[in-house]
């Protein structure tokens, strides 16, 4: 949390100095490209320090005879989710979160419990789907810069 408050610190202070359509139009370019980033590495099933996320539980299914049996989800999670980022800017203060019920995503982002069907609870392994990496910051100093020299 520290890097994001230096982070917001640094873009308040230069955002400052510019004029206000100038300054929204930088923080909707940085929103914008933090959003593409982000969205790329949940489709990559990375988190932003670059780890992979944990895999997949196997889940119980039932064949027609009754009998469990074990099967496992293969390809990329959340692929619905990573399409459903949305981006606010108000008032100087970008945000970037999931619409609708942020119920699934907070309970993988922080690995809460969460009650799935029928009454049964799981506990999810913690994947950071939000967050900004190294490349981010960069992306946010180079956009700045640019904005800043025009």
């Amino acid at each position: 949390m520290a890097d994001l408050d230096a982070l917001a610190y640094a873009l308040s202070d230069l955002l400052a100095r510019c004029s206000p359509a100038a300054s929204r139009a930088a923080l909707r370019e940085i929103m914008r490209g933090l959003q593409q980033s982000n969205r790329e590495r949940i489709a990559a099933n990375v988190d932003p320090d670059g780890k992979s996320f944990a895999p997949r539980r196997p889940q119980r299914i039932r064949d027609k005879k009754g009998r469990i049996r074990m099967r496992t989800k293969r390809g990329a999670m959340f692929r619905k989710l990573r399409n459903t980022t949305r981006v606010t800017i108000a008032d100087g203060v970008g945000t970037l979160d999931f619409r609708g019920s942020p119920r699934i995503p907070e309970a993988h982002h922080f690995g809460l419990v969460d009650r799935v069907r029928a009454g049964l609870s799981v506990t999810y392994t913690a994947r950071p789907l939000l967050g900004i990496s190294a490349a981010d910051h960069e992306y946010v100093r180079d956009v700045l810069l640019k904005h800043l020299t025009e």
